[in-house]
């Protein structure tokens, strides 16, 4: 009877770590996926076709992993690609990367995110939306991801606009562009830009700047 319950105590104990772990037991046919995928995160720029194939795929492995993602764009696909190689590395790198807290690759994964490539959508409040304006963080970035999430632009007054969202920074080209924060190359800062008709947004894009 001690024999069973030392066994059964083992067993609990094994379960959890396990199951929070689930990138361990793929990790290496992710790592040979990624190989594969190499050629979209080398190129400067994919066709749409091509881009939304790659962001696919990569969606799904983060999926496997227990850290589901929204990839946006390129520069996303990259940053998310990155993250996922470091977290793929064999075991007797693993091991040895300074990050590597012990708890395995899924926590590896998703503190790794959240410390050098924070993407994962905020809640968005006018108070901390405008407080973010002139800070070097990436707190309007991750806000602006939960509020079109919920928020239809096109369409909206400019008045609308700007009580939501405080007024521009600056007007470039007759679009109302808001800062976003620091980019994800190391010397690039994203622009929220908003296009304007008959004092109506017609649309809005996000623009990297090289500073």
């Amino acid at each position: 009877m001690m024999r069973f319950a030392a066994l059964l105590v083992l067993l609990l104990a094994a379960t959890p770590a396990a199951a929070q772990d689930p990138l361990a037991a793929v990790a290496g046919e992710v790592r040979a996926g990624l190989e594969a995928h190499k050629t979209a995160f080398l190129a400067d720029s994919l066709p749409a076709p091509e881009l939304r194939s790659a962001v696919e795929w990569l969606e799904a492995q983060y999926a496997r992993a227990g850290v589901p993602v929204r990839i946006d764009g390129k520069a996303e696909f990259d940053a998310y690609y990155m993250s996922m190689m470091f977290a793929t590395v064999p075991d007797s790198q693993f091991v040895r990367m300074p990050e590597n807290d012990g708890r395995g690759r899924t926590a590896f994964l998703a503190a790794w995110l959240a410390k050098m490539y924070p993407l994962s959508p905020l809640p968005f409040s006018r108070e901390a939306w405008r407080a973010a304006g002139s800070g070097a963080g990436r707190e309007r970035y991750r806000m602006f991801k939960e509020l079109r999430e919920r928020v239809t632009f096109e369409g909206m007054t400019v008045a609308d606009l700007e009580a939501l969202l405080g007024p521009p920074d600056r007007t470039v080209g007759g679009e109302l562009a808001y800062r976003l924060g620091p980019g994800l190359g190391i010397m690039d800062l994203d622009e929220l830009r908003f296009g304007v008709a008959g004092g109506k947004v017609t649309g809005h894009r996000i623009v990297t700047q090289r500073v």
